[in-house]
Order: structure tokens, then sequence, then C-alpha cells
């Protein structure tokens, strides 16, 4: 894909910034660069999995107390 766009694909950096986040100000201050691949990999992809799954159960309780709010102020 790359050699057919000329780049990377649009979007790719917005999907992978949780994971990055997590990457360069959580786990790379704890270890330094000479841990293998497949151990950023999992750590890149924990710290991906986290963020994103933490930011959806906050979004969640937040749109069910606004909807909990409306039926309120409808009723």
């Amino acid at each position: 894909m790359w050699d057919m766009r000329g780049g990377p694909l649009p979007g790719y950096n917005i999907l992978l910034y949780p994971g990055n986040l997590t990457l360069a100000y959580l786990w790379h201050p704890l270890f330094t660069e000479e841990l293998p691949l497949l151990q950023k990999a999992g750590l890149l992809l924990t710290g991906q999995f986290m963020l994103v799954g933490l930011s959806v159960a906050v979004l969640r309780a937040g749109f069910g107390l606004l909807a909990v709010f409306i039926r309120q102020r409808c009723s």
C-alpha cells in the first residue's frame, strides 16, 4: 500500500495514537530501548487497548448519565 499511495494510509497515525502515546510517555521511561521487538509490540498493544478501552468506558458512562438527565427533564 505504501508504494501505491507514496506514503502511509490516511488515518493510520490516528489509529495508532493511543499506543504510541503510552509507548512514549509510560513505557519508554520505565524501560530502555534494548527491549526485543515482541516485548515492545506487546507494550504498544497493551497501551493501545487500555487507553481505548478506558476512553470508551468513560464515554459510555457519560452518555448514560446524559440519557438519564434527559429522561428526567422530559418527564
